[in-house]
């Protein structure tokens, strides 16, 4: 983890650093100068800001609109260090986005209390990075699978399509883009055979109860009017942290020929 200390007192550098080393085991990097501290943190991971208000210019408050303006950083915790007790200057930091102030000189209690807090905030952020980068990985991976399938593949999300695999388009003729615009009544209404509409509809709302559907034989129609004979498998799984349907599309027109 990365500690960004920006003060214009060397001395204060000196003892802020080591109290945060001594009791977390965490080293700061450390600046006397905002602009050096700049270009540093525009190269470099920054975790947690903690930035003098009264810093040379870029002032501590441009320093961290400066911080907050590269994505990376839009959430991660910020300390500010007031001389005194300055309404103004703490009204525009709170609008900034800061999320502690500590005013000179400092109790170490009350240092050690606000550090500790803002740790817990990055480390909080930092799991929740990883699960999303997790959530993304696997989704990826679902896609590179799903695209190759020769099955059509669907995920809808409270009666929404919010997934379709290029087999879809394939069989249907139509973009999936399009099929995103579209409810799902809307969709049974124009890619179902008249009289399955009904079923299918009912099959849908037991899903979203978390009912069980046994493998269904459905007729698709597609955009330019072609009956497609499709067996159809259900479930339920958790899609980007919320319940979703999952539905997997089989042609199985040429064995129904036979």
């Amino acid at each position: 983890m990365n500690i960004l200390l920006v003060d214009y007192n060397p001395v204060d550098l000196e003892i802020f650093s080591k109290i945060i080393q001594d009791n977390f085991e965490i080293k700061t990097v450390n600046f006397t100068s905002s602009s050096n501290a700049l270009i540093w943190m525009k190269s470099n991971e920054v975790d947690i800001l903690i930035v003098h208000c009264l810093m040379p210019s870029p002032s501590g408050i441009e320093l961290v609109y400066l911080f907050k303006d590269i994505k990376e950083n839009k959430l991660k915790p910020i300390i500010m260090i007031t001389d005194v007790e300055e309404k103004e200057i703490k009204n525009q930091a709170l609008d900034m986005g800061v999320n502690f102030f500590i005013q000179k000189p400092i109790d170490e209690l009350e240092f050690f209390v606000v550090i500790k807090n803002a740790i817990s905030i990055r480390q909080n952020q930092k799991r929740i990075e990883e699960k999303e980068r997790e959530i993304e990985e696997s989704e990826e991976k679902f896609r590179v699978l799903t695209e190759k399938l020769p099955n059509m593949v669907t995920i809808f999300k409270n009666m929404q399509m919010i997934y379709a695999n290029e087999m879809v388009e394939k069989m249907l003729g139509v973009k999936k883009e399009e099929l995103y615009q579209l409810s799902l009544s809307e969709i049974i209404k124009r890619y179902f055979s008249p009289e399955h509409k009904d079923s299918i509809y009912k099959d849908f709302e037991r899903l979203m109860k978390d009912e069980e559907i046994e493998t269904r034989e459905y007729n698709l129609i597609s955009k330019d009017g072609k009956v497609i004979n499709t067996l159809f498998s259900f479930c339920r799984f958790f899609y980007r942290g919320q319940k979703a349907t999952l539905c997997i599309a089989t042609d199985i027109s040429i064995q129904k020929k036979t």
